[in-house]
Order: C-alpha cells, then structure tokens, then sequence
C-alpha cells in the first residue's frame, strides 16, 4: 500500500469515527433530554465532534493538518472545546457527588 492510500485510508476512518461518536453523544442527549444535567455539555460535544470529522475530511483535501492555517485552527480549537467539555463534566460530577454526600 502507498503512503498516500494509508494516509487517505487512516483519515477517512477517523472522520467516520468522530461522526460515530457525535451519533452516540446525541443518541446519549435524547434519552436524558433538555432537563439533564449533562445537556449543555453534550449538545456542544457532539457538535465538536462533528466539526472534528469535518476537519479530518478537510485534511483529506489538503494533504496534512496544519494547513491551511484555518485547519489547524480548526482542530485546536476542537481539541480545546473537548478539554473544556471534560472540565466541565468534572465539575458536575463534583457538584453532584458533594451534594450526595451532605445530604446524607
């Protein structure tokens, strides 16, 4: 196999890939609809996942993941989102877990 086949073949995996996770993050979202706690945090999740597959099918186009420089910071920008998405989560599972705890 050639690089540039590996190279098509690994990209287009992984956006189909992301694409299955935004499936799975908005499949979680509808069974604990607009009251749950996690519904903001997942809305903005499955929507970077999508927008990370697109950029791994951008990146299909243009041969690497820096460029164009909008590429890149379109990936950093997803990378960013998903940090701020498991902080986030953290934080409510902390609330949570405490809130349990001195109402017992």
């Amino acid at each position: 196999m050639l690089p540039d086949q590996i190279f098509t073949i690994f990209n287009t995996v992984e956006a189909v890939l992301w694409f299955f996770m935004a499936l799975y993050i908005f499949y979680q979202l509808l069974k604990e609809g607009r009251k749950g706690k996690y519904f903001k945090i997942l809305a903005v999740a499955g929507t970077t996942f999508i927008a990370f597959g697109l950029s791994d099918l951008i990146e299909l186009q243009t041969g690497a993941w820096w460029r164009p420089l909008g590429l890149l910071v379109l990936k950093a920008g997803c990378l960013c989102v998903f940090f701020l998405c498991y902080l986030a989560y953290r934080r409510i599972k902390k609330e949570a877990s405490s809130h349990r705890t001195s109402h017992s």
